[in-house]
């Protein structure tokens, strides 16, 4: 992945393997049925108890 002019090795997860409560550190990518979810170097995604992928820096 390119952002913030560096490229990055860049883990790539399926939204619906996710489990409950996984923290995710970015840079990643999640991979959605109708899109994408990118997680920024220095962000971490986590999968709430109500399966919402919370973004937090």
């Amino acid at each position: 992945m390119f952002t913030a002019d560096n490229w990055y090795h860049t883990p790539v997860y399926r939204r619906e393997d996710l489990q409950l409560e996984d923290i995710i550190n970015g840079p990643a990518i999640v991979v959605k049925k109708f899109g994408i979810i990118v997680v920024e170097p220095n962000w971490q995604a986590r999968l709430t108890k109500q399966n919402h992928l919370v973004l937090q820096r």
